[in-house]
């Protein structure tokens, strides 16, 4: 065997090595994927190519925004999310890719979180990728030892829609991105808005008023820059927007009813089962060792009855079937077309996922009473719906 640069004792010695000098000036994407390949092969950069790499950081931003995101994306396809962030952290190529997230590094929270809002996004990397790895893989291909969510997330929980969260996966925004490293891209821009909304209470307690809505704006300007496809940002913007959602409907008293989980899939539409494993890492990252069980079950019983809706009773609850179209309603009310139409069709669609309408007499009644409800406000849009 002919081998120039000794690539079989580097291979034995699991040693990642530059075949030149000037690979890293050359082309500057080498390194991203220097970083891809040590994490995904277990190797460790040579001494040499380590310094080349680092003096070769300021040419990254030759190197086009189509490369730089396809590499992190293959990153966080193979289950090593947080290591791969840290490592280019350390490698000072984080604040060239995603200079938005420096911020959080001095971001303090308060209790429950035991992390500041950098440790707890790259915590939310390493538990959204042990719940994937659980959900989505056999066990003989698992990453991680996770026997303790294992019970948690057996035929009791999620564990029975595990076909269903199998196939959503397989379905991507953009066939040549997953789903998945959809995800963890969001997972890891969720608290990204916090810096900027951080106040401290007099009693001494950090609050983040807002952080969510002005998170979205913001995860929307990344995501762009990034050149992600017109679906892969909004995805990244709901996600970011809506990740407190399920936290809240945990806080509640008792059991989100039929026009909760309604008003929930309208807003979030399939990404609602994105958002249950992204609100559970974020539980799981929030409380560390001191999640209480009683907080994590909660998480787990409001998540399986939004999985359930989906899977069993989207038909009834999620998105029932049209009984009335707009051109049918316009010729009913005789009113042309605009804003009201589409509010009319969305409540009747909630009042018939919450069982008050079932038929189209029933449909025709309601909307007629909607509309004597309705019809002397003079700009519509400006009738609040809860």
């Amino acid at each position: 065997m002919i081998d120039p640069l000794n690539g079989q004792t580097d291979l034995k010695e699991k040693i990642l090595r530059v075949c030149r000098d000037d690979s890293f000036q050359t082309d500057p994407a080498r390194l991203l994927r220097a970083v891809r390949m040590a994490l995904k092969y277990g190797l460790r950069l040579e001494k040499n190519s380590l310094i080349l790499l680092k003096a070769a950081v300021p040419g990254l931003n030759r190197v086009s925004m189509e490369r730089q995101r396809d590499e992190l994306f293959k990153m966080f396809d193979f289950g090593q999310s947080r290591p791969a962030v840290e490592l280019m952290d350390r490698l000072s190529l984080l604040e060239n890719l995603l200079p938005e997230l420096s911020p959080l590094k001095t971001c303090e929270q308060s209790a429950p979180h035991i992390w500041n809002a950098w440790m707890h996004s790259l915590a939310i990397l390493h538990q959204a990728d042990i719940l994937l790895d659980i959900l989505l893989l056999p066990k003989e291909q698992r990453r991680f030892s996770a026997e303790s969510l294992m019970p948690a997330l057996s035929l009791g929980y999620l564990g029975k829609y595990r076909d269903a969260i199998y196939a959503h996966f397989e379905n991507s925004p953009v066939p040549l991105r997953s789903r998945r490293s959809l995800l963890l891209f969001s997972a890891l821009l969720h608290d990204v808005g916090k810096a900027a909304t951080r106040s401290v209470e007099t009693q001494g307690r950090t609050r983040f008023f807002n952080h969510e809505s002005q998170g979205a704006s913001l995860a929307r300007l990344i995501a762009e820059k990034w050149v992600l496809s017109h679906d892969e940002v909004l995805y990244v913007e709901k996600m970011v927007a809506l990740h407190m959602r399920i936290h809240h409907l945990a806080h509640n008293e008792g059991l989100p009813d039929k026009r909760v989980i309604h008003r929930f899939y309208r807003d979030a539409g399939e990404l609602g089962i994105d958002l249950c494993i992204l609100s559970l890492a974020d539980t799981l990252a929030t409380w560390g060792t001191t999640l209480p069980v009683d907080v994590w079950n909660r998480e787990l019983q409001i998540c399986t009855l939004l999985m359930e809706a989906w899977c069993e009773k989207k038909d009834e609850v999620v998105s029932p079937q049209r009984l009335l179209t707009g051109k049918e309603i316009m010729a009913l009310l005789q009113i042309p077309p605009g804003i009201m139409i589409g509010r009319i069709l969305e409540d009747l669609k909630e009042a018939q996922a919450v069982g008050e309408v079932l038929t189209y007499e029933a449909a025709v009644h309601y909307i007629k009473q909607w509309y004597d409800r309705h019809k002397e406000g003079e700009d519509y849009g400006s009738i609040s719906h809860n």
